[in-house]
């Protein structure tokens, strides 16, 4: 924050994401969407962004809710993502109620994730400087264990997709 002649102005620096823009990376690009409180970012390679399901048909499947099950722990998730981090990084986010990371998960027909969407606060400490490289590797990852077992219906949806998220307040 930067006090000039009463007048209070705060002021950010220009991060890694910007909305509307692509960040590049030596192994992987991410495009940035954005709004007043988050940053939503995608691997470009990512064929399908919305969070809509569809039947296989080509119907919305609006509100649909997958019968599925996982396949993994949450345990597992934030143990994957905090190997990621230095211990620098997870002292400044250890514990941090107002932080967290979502991921959205696009799987395949097979139950494994084949898309991942990461979205964080547009302030988060340590995200916000995550270079689209880092971001890469913790998708690959995280695509290791994102599985799901679908259920009978399920099988008809052209991709199963479902949150997973990580507070920062669980990180110990």
């Amino acid at each position: 924050m930067v006090c000039c002649l009463g007048f209070t102005f705060y002021v950010h620096a220009q991060g890694i994401y910007v909305p509307g823009k692509v960040a590049k990376g030596d192994s992987a690009a991410y495009y940035c969407e954005g709004d007043k409180y988050y940053l939503t970012i995608f691997n470009v390679n990512n064929t399908d962004t919305s969070l809509v399901m569809y039947y296989k048909d080509g119907r919305s499947a609006k509100n649909y809710e997958p019968e599925g099950s996982l396949l993994f722990h949450r345990e597992d998730v934030i143990r994957v993502f905090c190997e990621e981090l230095t211990p620098d990084e997870l002292n400044r986010i250890r514990g941090k109620y107002r932080y967290h990371l979502s991921i959205i998960v696009m799987c395949d027909s097979e139950g494994n994730a084949s898309n991942l969407t990461f979205r964080f606060v547009n302030d988060d400490p340590v995200l916000t400087k995550f270079s689209p490289d880092r971001f890469y590797k913790l998708e690959q990852k995280l695509k290791k264990i994102l599985k799901v077992q679908h259920g009978e219906e399920d099988k008809k949806i052209k991709s199963i997709k479902y949150l997973v998220s990580i507070g920062y307040r669980d990180i110990e």
